[in-house]
């Protein structure tokens, strides 16, 4: 694993982003999705994808983004159509609404393992517990 060297990442988001109105936005000002910037971070300097994100957070709260506000600008939004479902389904063979269920299942029981692995621990009596919580 490299060293991370945290401020040439942070030159390096300085140079080629801002934070504007709670958005993020490159020189030019077109808007630009946080979980982008920190894949490409994570492909231009080969850090670990984590650690990338943590600098990122850092930087962009030092710049202003309000804490409540970073979920809305990290994240791309989605919209779904019944076209794009169509289209994923006559193009690449997807049955999306079984996919969705598919993934909703597998993320209902980890949030089960996440509880039942935090009441254990706090079962347990580790005075240091912090929950499990994947963010």
């Amino acid at each position: 694993m490299k060293t991370i060297d945290f401020n040439f990442i942070v030159k390096y988001l300085n140079r080629n982003y801002r934070v504007l109105e709670n958005k993020f936005t490159d020189v030019y000002a077109n808007v630009e999705y946080g979980q982008d910037i920190v894949l490409e971070c994570y492909t231009v300097f080969d850090y670990d994808i984590l650690d990338c994100e943590r600098v990122f957070k850092q930087w962009a709260f030092a710049n202003g983004l309000e804490e409540e506000k970073f979920g809305k600008a990290y994240t791309r939004p989605f919209y779904f159509t019944t076209e794009l479902a169509q289209d994923l389904q006559s193009f690449h063979g997807l049955d999306v609404n079984a996919e969705l269920e598919a993934l909703l299942a597998q993320e209902i029981a980890h949030e089960i393992d996440r509880q039942i692995i935090n009441d254990l621990m706090q079962i347990n009596g580790n005075e240091n517990f912090t929950p499990y919580r994947e963010d």
